[in-house]
C-alpha cells in the first residue's frame, strides 16, 4: 500500500510538471488543509515570489497586487476561504520583479473529497497581454495590437501614407481628482465610444495607456486628419454633463505620418508622441504635426533635463534664487519679497524659467527643487527679519508640490529646522489651480493657516475663477495679475476690477496685492485704491539677496535721519 502511496504521488507530480512545462499559463496548487500553495518557477521568477512554496502567500500578494484591484483579489479570495463558493475567478493587475504592473486572469476550483471536506484546490493563472487584444476598460484594442497593426501597414505595399496620431484628454487627473476614478473611468470609455463611432473605415482607435489613445489611418489627407481631429472636438463639446456632474472636456493630439516623418515603428510613435507633448505645452485643447523644429525643441528639452538633474544631485549647483520687492503703496517701503528661482547651465548661460520650470514640472523633479527652493529662502531671508520683524518672504509652490502627500511634513520640517517664524512665510499658489482642487487643498490650507503660515491666491482673475470663489477660498492674500495694470490709464473696467477686488477682499479680512506696476504715472493713477502691497518693475526688478539687504539698510538710514 506504501508503495502504491509513493507510485501515486509519483506520477501526481509528473502530472505536475508535465502541465507546467507544456503551457505558457501558470498552473497552481494548493493544500486548503495548510493554506500552503505551489506556484510554478516561471510566475515565481517573473513576480519576485519568495519561493515556489509558499504557505499563507496572501501577504506576498499584497505586496505586489496594484492598490486598485487589491479589494477584489481578496475578497474573491475570502469567498473560497470562508466556504462561500468553490470557484474562483478575478483578473488583476501584478507588479513584476522589474517594477511594471501586467494584467492576469486567475480562475481556480476547489475540490472536496465524498464526506464535503476541502482536499485540493487548483488554478491557472494567465497574462492578459498576451492572450487579449482587448483592453478591459474601454474595450478598445490595446497597445500590443497599436503596435501590430502599425507594424503591419508599414510592411504593406500598396501603403502611401499613414498616419500615426496620439490623442489625450485635457487634465484627465483632474477628473479623478474632482470626481472619482470610477467616474473617470466612465469618461474614459464613454469618449472612447464616441471616438469610435465618428471614424472613418480606413481609421482604428486603440488605447494607448491611461487617457491616452492612438489612432491609424491609412491614406488620409493632412485636411481629413484635421477634419477628424475637428469632429472629435465638436462632439466632446456636446458632452456637457454626465451623472449631474458638468464638464469642460477638451482633447490634445500630436500626429506623424508614414514615410515623411519616419519609417519605423519607433520613430512614428516617438514623434507621434513629441507632437503630443507640444501640443500640451501650447495650451493644450489642439491637433499638432511633427515638425523638424519640434524635434529640435525636445532634443534642447533632453539636454537640459540631464543637466538639472545632474546639478540637482551636485548640490543644486547652477541654481539662484532673486527677490522681487513688496512695497506698502503708500509709503513706498519694502514690506516683503516674492522669491523667485534662476539656473545657468553648464556653460553658464542662463535658462529662462519659462524654459526650464515646465521640464522639471513634466518629469517629477520640481517637487525636490521646491524644497531647495523653499529651504534656501528661508534661510536668506533671517537677516532680513531680524532689521523687520514684520518682513514676509513669498514662496511659490508648484501645484504638483501641494499635491504630495508629504508636502506638510517635509513643510513643516524645513521650517522646524531653519527656525523660522511661521508668520512671516507666505505660500503662493496659482489661482487656476487652487480654486478648481480647493476640496482637495482645503485640508492642507486649513492646517498652514492654524501655524500661521500665510496663503495667497496668485495671478488673480486670468483663471478658472470668479469673484464669488472667494467667498469659499481661505486663503489670506489675493495677488492681482499684471494683466489688469497694462492698460489701467485707459480701461475703465481694468480700474473698476481692481477697485472692487480690494473691496471684496477687504470685507472679508483678505489682504490685495497687485502685481506688474511699471510705471509712475501706473502707480499715481492706482494711489487712491487702498491696496496692501504692490510689486512690479516701478518698485525693482528681482534681485540678489545683497540688493534686498541694501534696499532695507537705506530705508533704516532714512528712517534714522528723519527721526533726528
Amino acid at each position: 500500500m506504501r508503495k502504491d502511496q509513493e507510485k501515486a504521488g509519483y506520477f501526481s507530480e509528473l502530472l505536475y510538471n508535465a502541465l507546467v512545462l507544456s503551457t505558457d499559463d501558470f498552473i497552481y496548487v494548493c493544500d486548503p488543509q495548510t493554506n500552503t500553495f505551489r506556484y510554478p518557477k516561471a510566475l515565481v521568477e517573473l513576480l519576485g515570489l519568495p519561493g515556489e512554496v509558499i504557505t499563507n502567500p496572501l501577504p506576498y500578494w499584497r505586496k505586489i497586487v496594484h492598490p486598485e484591484d487589491w479589494e477584489r483579489f481578496y475578497e474573491s479570495n475570502m469567498r473560497l476561504f470562508n466556504d462561500e463558493e468553490d470557484s474562483h475567478f478575478v483578473e488583476f493587475r501584478v507588479r513584476t520583479k522589474g517594477g511594471e504592473y501586467i494584467w492576469v486572469r486567475c480562475r481556480g476550483q476547489l475540490m472536496r473529497d465524498k464526506d464535503g471536506k476541502k482536499e485540493l484546490f487548483a488554478g491557472i493563472m494567465s497574462l492578459m497581454g498576451k492572450r487579449n487584444k482587448v483592453d478591459p476598460l474601454t474595450q478598445l484594442l490595446n497597445y500590443e495590437e497599436f503596435r501590430k497593426k502599425l507594424e503591419s501597414d508599414i510592411k504593406e505595399s500598396d501603403t502611401e501614407e499613414l498616419v500615426v496620431m496620439e490623442v489625450d484628454i485635457d487634465e484627465f487627473h483632474q477628473v479623478n481628482e474632482l470626481y472619482s476614478r470610477s467616474f473617470g473611468d466612465k469618461i474614459l470609455k464613454m469618449v472612447g465610444q464616441m471616438i469610435q463611432t465618428i471614424l472613418p473605415d480606413n481609421a482604428f482607435l486603440y488605447r494607448i495607456e491611461k487617457d491616452k489613445m492612438g489612432i491609424l489611418a491609412r491614406n488620409m489627407s493632412k485636411g481629413d486628419v484635421e477634419l477628424l481631429y475637428g469632429t472629435i472636438q465638436e462632439y466632446l463639446r456636446k458632452i456637457q454633463e454626465r451623472d449631474s456632474q458638468r464638464l469642460n472636456l477638451e482633447i490634445s493630439a500630436g500626429c506623424a505620418v508614414y514615410p515623411k516623418h519616419g519609417k519605423s515603428v519607433e520613430e512614428l510613435c516617438r514623434h507621434a508622441d513629441y507632437a503630443l507633448q507640444y501640443a500640451k505645452e501650447r495650451g493644450k485643447n489642439r491637433l499638432i504635426f511633427f515638425t523638424e523644429q519640434i524635434q529640435q525643441k525636445k532634443s534642447r528639452t533632453l539636454e537640459l533635463l540631464g543637466q538639472l538633474k545632474e546639478d540637482m544631485e551636485q548640490g543644486y549647483r547652477g541654481f539662484y534664487l532673486v527677490y522681487q520687492p513688496q512695497v506698502n503703496p503708500r509709503t513706498e517701503e519694502i514690506t516683503g519679497v516674492e522669491t523667485l528661482v534662476r539656473w545657468t547651465d553648464k556653460d553658464g548661460a542662463f535658462v529662462s524659467p519659462v524654459e526650464f520650470i515646465p521640464i522639471l514640472e513634466e518629469n517629477r523633479l520640481i517637487y525636490y527643487v521646491g524644497l531647495w527652493i523653499l529651504r534656501t529662502a528661508l534661510q536668506e531671508g533671517k537677516a532680513w527679519i531680524k532689521e523687520k520683524p514684520d518682513f514676509r518672504i513669498s514662496v511659490n509652490i508648484s501645484a504638483l508640490q501641494f499635491m504630495e502627500e508629504r508636502f506638510l511634513e517635509d513643510l513643516y520640517a524645513i521650517i522646524e529646522e531653519e527656525q523660522f517664524p511661521c508668520e512671516n512665510l507666505v505660500l503662493e499658489l496659482t489661482e487656476s489651480y487652487a480654486v478648481k482642487n480647493m476640496e482637495i487643498f482645503r485640508e492642507k490650507f486649513e492646517d498652514m493657516r492654524s501655524k500661521k503660515i500665510c496663503m495667497a491666491l496668485d495671478d488673480f482673475g486670468t483663471g478658472y475663477s470668479s469673484l464669488a470663489a472667494l467667498k469659499n477660498t481661505p486663503v489670506d492674500i489675493v495677488k492681482i495679475d499684471r494683466a489688469f495694470v497694462k492698460d489701467i490709464l485707459n480701461s475703465e473696467f481694468d480700474a473698476a476690477f481692481i477697485q472692487l477686488v480690494v473691496q471684496i477682499c477687504h470685507t472679508i479680512q483678505m489682504e490685495v496685492c497687485l502685481e506688474g506696476v511699471e510705471t509712475k504715472e501706473e502707480y499715481e493713477f492706482l494711489k487712491g485704491t487702498p491696496l496692501d502691497y504692490i510689486q512690479g518693475y516701478y518698485f525693482g526688478k528681482p534681485v540678489s539677496r545683497e540688493e534686498i539687504t541694501k534696499i532695507l539698510e537705506r530705508e533704516r538710514g532714512k528712517i534714522c535721519e528723519s527721526t533726528e
